[in-house]
């Protein structure tokens, strides 16, 4: 599209811009494998201009197949015998650059993670509830998926 933007190598948690830089701020599939998430957070918060967007994912602490190893149940076990099934499953991730272990990576209950992103003045929007009450009047497939959401939501096993 012709559009050309710099590339910068930074932590998360230390982001070499200054504060209110940034109308839109894009972090996807990376507040799990973050050191510090509420630092990461911070740094959003303070680089984002007040009005301004921001678009998050986390990683859903009860979602049923992880989505990092691929395991069925996995996210339901205790860290340390989650690590054990991982490798007895032979999914260890011990090579290449991605070695993080499930231990380090951070997973949240949906409610605990709108409680963190609020505490710094963020407003949260659950963006694929939004979708699915859109396509509700669509036929019964879209109702189905959007009473199953809002069903799923307040046990925090939506994803």
């Amino acid at each position: 599209h012709g559009v050309e933007m710099p590339v910068v190598r930074a932590r998360g948690e230390l982001l070499p811009f200054g504060s209110r830089t940034f109308g839109a701020v894009v972090c996807r599939d990376v507040l799990e494998h973050c050191d510090e998430p509420r630092r990461l957070l911070g740094e959003i918060w303070r680089v984002l201009r007040r009005g301004g967007g921001c678009y998050v994912t986390v990683m859903n602490r009860r979602c049923w197949i992880d989505p990092h190893y691929h395991l069925a149940g996995v996210s339901y076990l205790p860290r340390p015998w989650a690590e054990r099934y991982i490798e007895w499953r032979g999914r260890a991730k011990a090579s290449g650059s991605d070695r993080q272990r499930l231990s380090d990576m951070h997973y949240y209950l949906y409610s605990d993670f709108v409680a963190e992103a609020e505490r710094f003045g963020f407003v949260v929007r659950d963006v694929r509830a939004e979708a699915l009450a859109r396509d509700a009047s669509t036929g019964p497939r879209a109702r189905a998926a959007w009473w199953t959401h809002r069903m799923l939501r307040p046990l925090s096993l939506q994803s």
